[in-house]
């Protein structure tokens, strides 16, 4: 029922439930370009930001992301998933990259876009959907590239799982 509320009803673009807290994590482009945000809603309906854009830019300097895309945020047809360790992934679109953020609250950028277009041999990347797996692996899929990709989620190492020449033989 939350996901449908968020399509539907919330100004949001996607939405994710921990299953040990029980609240709602969603995206909001906070009505400004490149703004994006991530709020935690608790099951009593109290908002907080999470994840803001100048905490994505902090962890992209970290990663040592050249900012070519430019500054800031903006959550268009991105995702975000819990993995059974309690961890928060989410990609993003000025970036392009995939980013974690620990139960210590610790954000990193796990998978900058230059990280995917080396593994395939693109120009850019789009990583978009997120499903984690019950081991090291996240599966995203890139819309650029057409692909399926594998990386590490504690590494951040990146491999092509299916390409889309395999897609669609």
């Amino acid at each position: 029922i939350l996901a449908i509320l968020s399509c539907y009803v919330l100004p949001v673009e996607v939405s994710a439930i921990n299953i040990k807290t029980g609240g709602m994590w969603v995206t909001d482009n906070a009505g400004a370009v490149d703004n994006g945000r991530i709020l935690k809603i608790t099951p009593a309906g109290v908002a907080t930001v999470a994840v803001s854009a100048a905490d994505i830019d902090a962890a992209r300097t970290v990663a040592g992301d050249t900012f070519p895309e430019g500054m800031g945020a903006r959550f268009t047809e991105n995702d975000i998933v819990f993995d059974a360790f309690g961890n928060f992934y989410f990609t993003e679109s000025v970036s392009d990259g995939l980013f974690r953020l620990n139960q210590n609250n610790q954000l990193v950028q796990l998978v900058k876009e230059s990280d995917i277009s080396a593994k395939t041999q693109e120009t850019s990347a789009s990583p978009q959907c997120i499903a984690p797996s019950s081991g090291t692996q996240l599966y995203v899929t890139d819309n650029k590239s057409d692909s399926i990709l594998s990386i590490n989620r504690i590494t951040g190492e990146v491999e092509v799982l299916v390409s889309e020449l395999e897609l669609e033989s």
